[in-house]
């Protein structure tokens, strides 16, 4: 770990990426696209929240590609688990919610991406790469809901009667 807290892979060390789903066929179609890059190294698999947490904790793995809506644990609670044990880990929720309260939760537990599913296979290994040095990342769309969320708060902030 570096002195900011951030973990940092040497250049000659690849990526460490846990895949965590619940379909075997995501995280096969994951694993095989990250197994082509050579400075991406797929560590581990999980198939529900619950597991990704004790595998995280045991692996430590640099990123996590981790699905909402699992059994046993959902994606949200087991990235609160994974920050909480491994806080140098970087979480991609990657999932076919886009709902806006998913995003938010997602944020708030400590992801750092939001992809939706119907991303291209071939731009995973570039949001790993970047998530891992230190960008956010969200969907475009989903971005655009955040941005308008934020505004809306903002407006009924300053809507508010002030305070005595």
């Amino acid at each position: 770990m570096s002195e900011s807290g951030e973990s940092r892979t040497p250049a000659d060390e690849p990526i460490r990426v846990m895949i965590v789903d619940d379909h075997e066929l995501i995280r096969r179609s994951l694993a095989l696209a990250l197994a082509a890059e050579p400075d991406i190294e797929v560590v581990g698999e999980a198939s529900d929240g619950h597991e990704a947490v004790e595998l995280a904790d045991r692996l430590m793995p640099d990123v996590a590609l981790m699905d909402v809506r699992m059994p046993r644990r959902d994606g949200i609670e087991a990235t609160k688990g994974i920050k909480a044990s491994v806080p140098s880990t970087r979480i991609i929720m990657l999932t076919v919610s886009d709902e806006e309260e998913d995003l938010f939760e997602a944020i708030k537990a400590g992801a750092t991406g939001y992809l939706l599913k119907d991303v291209q296979i071939n731009d995973v290994p570039a949001a790993v790469r970047g998530v891992h040095e230190g960008q956010s990342l969200i969907n475009p769309a989903m971005a655009a809901k955040l941005i308008n969320e934020f505004a809306s708060m903002s407006r009924k902030e300053a809507e508010r009667p002030p305070q005595l």
